[in-house]
């Protein structure tokens, strides 16, 4: 097994055509020893209390059912989907033992995660890394370019290095187990697709900025990063220099009065957009958004989701569907449409009565 390891260690190099710089340590957990591993990760990177927080957003929006707690959601969802995994801390790639022997699924896998080991010696992948929780968006394109990477290297090795038959051995391999996919059916659609996401169109876009400059044109990628969501699911305004229009929100706690602070603040982007439009269409406009959440220490809250579109057209298109989505979000939902700026201003509060504390216009 560890000779296998290490001849695919070798074989990577020269294909993603990056130097490798020193050592990589790998290590081998079974199941048990991961669900330890993943608790302490989830220890270390996650805010439990700004995640609730997040949680109940997510559930005012009706993307999530109303006694859904996203960590524990979180948990089991990555507790059961990771085959692999690569820590920038202690530099070293960790495979979860399968049942089946060490085939040619295993040793794809390794090709990919020692890829985010190259990537990490030569582009300090933990340095660069988004970690303000208010740029979820950006930071969720960031890793789409790492595990998009990652992902058309480990189908090219695939294809190198494997024979036919190991090829077809995959197709199998691929294939979810009736008890995996039970689980990714259970999810809710906005974790699933967050899940999905770093990796289907991350491949898609690396594979589209590969093909027009090669792997020097990745590594710039690695370096200088989309910065949104809508750059990785359409490639062409990533080249062309379409960036978001950035919206800067003003603070409403003072105006809502005493009680009231701004808990959070975040751009959802056109990923996340096309997950609570339930239409990829009507989000491919999005041309920015701030969304912030204010709430009371009586219960009481408000969120103020401003976005702006591509064209005016675009806008009615977003305007008319979250119409639609009235039924499904908690409270009361105001949508406050500007033709001449083509923004649309969503306000949902907890009552009628919160609303007219914000002052929205009508």
């Amino acid at each position: 097994m560890a000779a296998e390891i290490d001849r695919v260690v070798a074989q990577v190099p020269p294909l993603r055509e990056l130097e490798a710089l020193r050592d990589v340590p790998y290590v081998f957990l079974d199941r048990d020893e991961f669900q330890v591993t993943l608790e302490e990760i989830l220890a270390e990177e996650v805010d439990r209390e700004q995640l609730a927080v997040e949680g109940q957003l997510l559930i005012r929006l009706g993307l999530l059912p109303e006694d859904a707690d996203l960590y524990e959601l979180l948990r089991e969802l990555y507790g059961s989907q990771i085959a692999a995994f690569y820590r920038t801390d202690t530099r070293s790639f960790y495979v979860i033992e399968r049942e089946q022997p060490f085939a040619a699924l295993d040793r794809m896998i390794v090709a990919h995660e020692y890829t985010h080991a190259l990537q990490d010696q030569h582009f300090d992948l933990e340095g660069t890394r988004i970690t303000d929780p208010a740029e979820g968006d950006a930071a969720l394109a960031q890793l789409a370019v790492i595990e998009g990477d990652a992902t058309l290297l480990m189908f090219r090795w695939a294809f190198e290095h494997l024979t036919f038959g190991e090829q077809l051995e995959l197709l199998t391999g691929l294939v979810p187990t009736p008890t995996d996919q039970q689980l990714l059916d259970s999810m809710p659609p906005i974790l699933r697709r967050q899940l999905e996401f770093p990796y289907s169109d991350g491949f898609r876009f690396a594979s589209a900025v590969e093909a027009r400059g090669g792997w020097a044109a990745i590594d710039e990628a690695l370096a200088s990063p989309p910065i949104s969501t809508e750059q990785i699911l359409h490639p062409e305004r990533y080249f062309a220099g379409d960036d978001p229009v950035l919206i800067s929100a003003p603070d409403l706690a003072g105006a809502l009065g005493a009680g009231w602070q701004r808990t959070y603040s975040q751009t959802m982007g056109e990923l996340n957009m096309q997950v609570w439009l339930e239409d990829a269409q009507a989000a491919a406009g999005w041309g920015g958004d701030r969304l912030v959440m204010y709430e009371h220490l009586d219960g009481r809250w408000l969120i103020d989701w401003q976005t702006t579109w591509d064209t005016e057209a675009d806008a009615a298109e977003f305007q008319a569907r979250a119409t639609d989505l009235v039924a499904s979000v908690q409270g009361h939902m105001l949508i406050d449409p500007d033709p001449e700026t083509a923004s649309v201003r969503v306000w949902l509060a907890d009552s009628a009565e919160t609303m007219d504390l914000a002052q929205p216009p009508r």
